[in-house]
């Protein structure tokens, strides 16, 4: 399995969520809520957010450029983790959580300087 890239700190990312039946063509859920938190610190980025209804499938979620920040400049990565779920009236369909990690852009190696 080939890891995607790294995501630039300070850059606006958009996640494309495609939600899908039983049978794999696309199923519109009533509801679904998602979450984005740093996985070291479990900070939240995006607070618990629901949309209801849903009125559009594929939908998008925009993680800021403000957003996609690096939280200790101690690490070269970070990796942010975002929690969903979605639902059928009050019914629970499913879950998923999808990570991606956060190139820290100021992190300069201290041998360059040694």
């Amino acid at each position: 399995m080939v890891e995607p890239k790294p995501v630039e700190e300070n850059k606006q990312i958009e996640i494309t969520l495609r939600f899908k039946g039983a049978s794999g063509a696309l199923a519109t859920p009533t509801k679904f809520k998602y979450r984005l938190v740093d996985v070291a610190t479990l900070d939240e980025i995006i607070p618990n957010t629901e949309i209801t209804p849903v009125t559009v499938n594929p939908y998008v979620i925009y993680v800021t450029a403000l957003q996609n920040v690096i939280l200790n400049n101690n690490f070269s990565f970070e990796t942010k983790m975002l929690s969903l779920e979605w639902f059928s009236g009050t019914t629970m369909l499913g879950s998923k959580q999808l990570f991606y990690r956060l190139k820290n852009n100021m992190q300069v190696p201290l041998s360059q300087y040694d």
